[in-house]
């Protein structure tokens, strides 16, 4: 007659309550990726608007530029925008950005007024906003400090 031994650790096998803790890594590690491929998802729309006002302001400068004269560009909250002669006074171009997709609190944070000269720098319309401004790259100076 033929045995078959017995393991005895096999039939006694403890009940599991809990998680280990490379379990839980794991799980942290599958959230961490999630939400990184999340969160650009979601600040995409506010990031879009500001991209389009600064192609709209690098455009303006080209076109200052090219012309050799001083132009005015004016973006309204709403996403309505002029360029014109500060010579003349006449419209050179005037459009409104798209703001499909983009959220409204995102629109309304930018609008902007700038005197563009011939050279391409820029400068705000109003001079007495009392912030910094740095005309080569037509934003304000976060860096200098008061």
């Amino acid at each position: 007659m033929l045995r078959v031994p017995v393991i005895p650790s096999l039939l006694l096998i403890p009940e599991r309550r809990g998680l280990t803790l490379l379990e839980l890594l794991v799980v942290l590690v599958l959230m961490a990726l999630a939400a990184a491929v999340v969160a650009p998802v979601l600040l995409r729309p506010a990031m879009a608007s500001v991209d389009r006002a600064d192609a709209l302001v690098t455009a303006a400068r080209r076109t200052a530029i090219r012309r050799g004269q001083p132009l005015r560009l004016r973006l309204d909250a709403d996403g309505v925008w002029g360029l014109v002669s500060e010579r003349t006074g006449d419209p050179v171009e005037y459009g409104r950005l798209d703001t499909t997709g983009v959220s409204v609190s995102a629109t309304r944070a930018r609008s902007l007024d700038l005197h563009i000269d011939a050279m391409g720098t820029c400068m705000p319309a109003n001079a007495g906003d009392g912030g910094a401004f740095d005309p080569f790259a037509c934003r304000p100076d976060v860096m200098v400090t008061r």
